[in-house]
């Protein structure tokens, strides 16, 4: 944030547009909780066959979703 304070006003410009651009595209994709998403490995020694975990609270419960290398999700309820 401090950076920002030093741009020049037409770089401040196109950033703020590019994340209004970014917004505008997040609303269109389907309703979203809050979460995070992290990299794991199934042999984490190794580092070795990494995947993305997404963790999320849902209605008091939580939520853990496998995101396969094509974007697809695989549920796993706590």
């Amino acid at each position: 944030m401090y950076m920002l304070y030093y741009m020049p006003t037409d770089q401040l410009k196109q950033l703020e547009k590019e994340i209004l651009k970014i917004k505008h595209e997040l609303l269109q994709l389907a309703p979203m909780r809050p979460g995070s998403l992290s990299l794991q490995y199934k042999l984490p020694a190794e580092k070795k066959a990494p995947y993305y975990q997404l963790s999320y609270t849902h209605k008091m419960r939580s939520r853990l979703n496998m995101c396969g290398r094509n974007g697809s999700l695989k549920s796993k309820t706590d």
